[in-house]
This record gives structure tokens, sequence and C-alpha cells, in this order.
């Protein structure tokens, strides 16, 4: 079996929405002078509903929405990236289809993330001298891209297997001719 342009690109883009939901989808980092100190979380663990930046306390983030985002978007790029090896044009479009999902919903985590992060500044206290940056960090924007390629492989793979289809069929062998006496 042949594996077409579209099944290798919904592959890498199912494997980068599946990187992406283990690497840091919120990043702190804060600075007083000399000293600099910076945090991240990943999905994976943000899916738990609560929000350890390594200090002890445990900040709820809203359990159910986060386990949504991140278990949605790793069980679409698995189901996506499988699918898409499949090579029919059934299965291309539900590669198509999860590829669209995750790349929804990741871009939905993206929005929610940067107004979580915009909430927990608001709760900073202000010290002279003090910057403090929060915000979404890569493993979602590579979970949006991931969500995209796994799209586009899906619709490559529609593409590679029309043409599967519309190919002639291989010509049967002819008996072996006995051999002469």
């Amino acid at each position: 079996m042949k594996i077409g342009k579209g099944a290798i690109i919904g592959l890498v883009g199912g494997l980068l929405g599946l990187v992406g939901v283990f690497l840091p989808w919120l990043t702190v980092s804060a600075s007083v002078g000399p000293i600099s100190v910076s945090a991240s979380v990943s999905g994976i663990s943000m899916g738990g509903g609560t929000l350890d930046l390594g200090t002890g306390t445990a900040i709820p983030v809203g359990a159910s929405e986060f386990s949504i985002y991140v278990y949605g978007i790793l069980a679409f790029s698995v189901l996506g990236l499988i699918v898409v090896m499949l090579g029919k044009r059934s299965t291309a479009m539900l590669a198509l289809v999860f590829g669209l999902l995750t790349t929804i919903l990741a871009i939905v985590a993206v929005v929610r993330m940067s107004q979580l992060a915009s909430a927990l500044q608001a709760l900073i206290p202000v010290v002279p001298g003090m910057t403090v940056s929060i915000g979404a960090g890569i493993g979602l924007y590579l979970c949006v891209i991931g969500g995209i390629i796994l799209l586009l492989g899906g619709v490559l793979a529609m593409g590679d297997a029309k043409k599967a289809m519309m190919a002639p069929a291989p010509m049967p062998m002819a008996p072996p001719m006995p051999p002469p006496q």
C-alpha cells in the first residue's frame, strides 16, 4: 500500500496536536531587579482543573472547561492521525472533520487562556519595579497549527483516495505456459 501526501501531512498534523497537549499552555514570568522567575503549566496538567505554578497553592481554573479542551484536542488529534492513514475516502473525510474540531478547540482554548492570563494578571499585587508577564504557551499554538495541518491532510487524502479509485486496475497475469516438449 502506498502512503499518499495527504496521509503524511495528516500524520504530521495529528502528531503536532498530540505533542502540543504536553507542552506549556500557560507561561508566567516575573522579574524584580536582577531576579527573575518563570513557570509554565502544560495542557495535560491543566486538564485536571487546577493551576499550580510551583508555589504549592493550586488555583482552580474551571476543571470541566479546560478538560474538554485538553482531552478533546488529544482525542481528535489521535483519531485524526489514525484515520488519515487508512487511505479511504470516508476515513479521509473523518480526518478532515477531526482536524477541524482540533483547530476549533485549540482556538477557543487560546482565547480562554488569554482571558485567564488577564484575570491572573489582575490578581497580582503591584510592586514597584516588578514586571510580570502571563500568556498562552507554545503548546496551544502548536495545537492550532497541528489541527490546521491535520485538516489539510484530510483534504489531500480525499484527493489521493479519489485518484486511487479512478486508477485502472492492473491486468491479471496469464498463467505460465507449460514447458516445451
